[in-house]
């Protein structure tokens, strides 16, 4: 039940109380403060949002996920793999989490629109001149973090890149000042993405509903998120993420964008995915 609902079942005789009470928790939302009862740990590290009573947010689901507990992986089609899987079939394969998509991909149903490296697996070498932003995680040095989005325009990345075990390079949508990159307009579809909190936690986000790049970033901005930077990683039936945490077990499917045809319930089967496992204990 949403806020304003709950509110309305309270006694007139204590309308100014209830007033004003609701007033200091849509302060406290707006602000995005630690007492705003918005995330839903469904274990220790991961947090589920879904900001569905919020404006302009319908069909938005975001996971939050510590890096400090939680470590990242890339399943894809290679020499070992050589056919693509759903994002189903990559989780249970692989004991995942959370799964959700690499990137986008070229005709040939394997090949990332991006550079993509996995340790000595290299599925994309090229540097895509058009993409700003990294997502890259394992780093072989404690004085980095466990995983970041690296900025093009404002992080080292050149420096970084060789240090990380995963690499995976996507469009911007956001960068670190805020801005909104998407051009407005556009056709609109479904939408996976992948963000970095100002705190450090990644962030996997879905939105089923279609609506175009920029409007997806605006409605993340309005949110209580701290977003540092986020990059889109697939749109369409093809953007998908999952969850199979101990207390909670979902997958998001986007929609096509022909009309009346639909994914199977499975979704659609995927060259590449970024798959999180729990941490081993020290």
């Amino acid at each position: 039940m949403g806020i304003l609902q709950a509110f309305s079942l309270q006694s007139r005789h204590s309308g100014a109380l209830c007033l004003s009470s609701l007033c200091c928790l849509l302060l406290v939302w707006t602000l995005g403060g630690d007492a705003a009862p918005i995330w839903r740990e469904l274990e220790t590290g991961l947090c589920l949002f879904a900001p569905q009573q919020m404006e302009n947010a319908a069909g938005i689901d975001i996971v939050r996920i510590d890096p400090a507990l939680f470590r990242f992986s890339l399943h894809g089609v290679n020499m070992k793999e050589p056919t693509p899987h759903s994002l189903s079939a990559w989780a249970e394969q692989n004991e995942l989490v959370m799964a959700i998509n690499a990137s986008m991909y070229l005709p040939d149903q394997s090949t990332s629109t991006g550079y993509l490296r996995y340790g000595d697996h290299v599925n994309n070498p090229r540097i895509n001149s058009k993409f700003g932003a990294f997502f890259v995680a394992e780093p072989d040095t404690p004085d980095l973090a466990q995983a970041a989005i690296l900025d093009r325009e404002c992080d080292p990345w050149e420096e970084r890149l060789p240090h990380y075990m995963l690499v995976a390079q996507n469009y911007r949508l956001i960068d670190t000042d805020g801005k909104i990159l998407w051009l407005p307009g556009g056709p609109e579809h479904s939408i996976a993405a992948v963000g970095q909190d100002r705190q450090g936690h990644i962030l996997f986000i879905h939105c089923r509903v279609p609506m175009t790049g920029e409007a997806f970033a605006s409605s993340l901005l309005h949110m209580p998120l701290a977003l540092r930077s986020l990059m889109y990683v697939e749109g369409g039936s093809q953007a998908s993420m999952l969850v199979r945490s101990t207390t909670f077990s979902r997958l998001w499917i986007g929609q096509s964008s022909v009309p009346f045809l639909y994914p199977p319930e499975s979704g659609t089967t995927l060259p590449n995915i970024i798959g999180v496992r729990r941490r081993a204990a020290p």
